[in-house]
């Protein structure tokens, strides 16, 4: 039983990680943490077969990549244990308007240096845990 992925950067020339995230992580079902980090050699969105099998998840660093597509809202739906979501220094693209509906253990978010629009959702103050915002506000987050 897999429990833990780590693929953080190895060095300052990071960790050589590229293509797509894999589908297949989503039998991992037990996974709680998940850290991936390329240093910008991971492209597209998140999988949607992640959700809803990934349930387990406690902690998703993510960040520092060049991932796209939608903010995945599902992805932090089904997971009620989810306490950090680090997705910054991406290319998430589009409104965050599924932020705050279903995440009552996340106490860090970080979103910063992507392409979101609109304006961050009032169902933010939905999330009764969340402690940190780091960086949620700086620009560019919203454009």
């Amino acid at each position: 039983v897999i429990n833990n992925l780590f693929f953080p950067p190895s060095n300052q020339e990071g960790n050589n990680l590229v293509g797509t995230l894999p589908f297949e992580l989503a039998f991992l079902t037990n996974l709680e943490l998940l850290v991936i980090q390329s240093e910008r050699g991971l492209t597209g969105p998140i999988p949607v077969s992640w959700s809803p099998r990934l349930t387990n998840l406690q902690l998703v660093l993510m960040g520092g990549n060049s991932l796209s597509g939608s903010f995945p809202s599902l992805l932090v739906a089904d997971n009620p244990q989810l306490e950090r979501l680090s997705l910054s220094s991406n290319k998430f693209s589009g409104s965050l308007s599924g932020l705050g509906v279903s995440a009552p253990a996340l106490k860090t978010l970080m979103l910063s240096v992507n392409e979101f629009t609109g304006t961050i959702p009032g169902s933010i103050s939905n999330l009764p845990n969340l402690r940190k915002s780091i960086h949620f506000w700086q620009e560019p987050c919203l454009r």
